[in-house]
């Protein structure tokens, strides 16, 4: 019981920085104004990502006790995946719009946005 209270605290660790990860990205995506409607259809996943993760949070510890520590360490794996792949997406995105200001694309990020929009069309399906 010791470990599984210990993973679950790691949960409460894990899903803080994921939740400001995608919140940080689904901002970044919603301030270009241009962006491909791939993108939009990103944001949305994000957003359900973010319930889903808020959902984690509101799980008392009796249940995750009673869930054992195959299913906290898949939520835990899971969590800090999303986490990871929205700091790099987003890392990404900074480097595809580098030459954009204030939202607003510049002809090159907007050219390599659209030859990006392949990459995160596979992220969002």
């Amino acid at each position: 019981m010791a470990d599984t209270l210990g993973v679950v605290a790691n949960i409460f660790g894990i899903t803080a920085p994921t939740l400001h990860w995608i919140s940080v990205l689904s901002d970044d995506i919603r301030n270009i104004s241009e962006a491909p409607n791939t993108f939009h259809g990103l944001q949305a996943n994000l957003s359900m990502i973010d319930r889903a993760l808020k959902s984690l949070q509101a799980i008392p510890q009796s249940e995750w006790e009673a869930l054992g520590t195959e299913i906290v360490d898949s939520c835990q794996t899971i969590t800090s995946t999303c986490k990871e792949s929205c700091r790099k997406f987003r890392e990404d995105l900074q480097g595809w719009t580098r030459n954009s200001n204030n939202g607003k694309l510049s002809a090159l990020d907007r050219t390599n946005l659209g030859l990006k929009e392949m990459r995160t069309k596979s992220m969002s399906d």
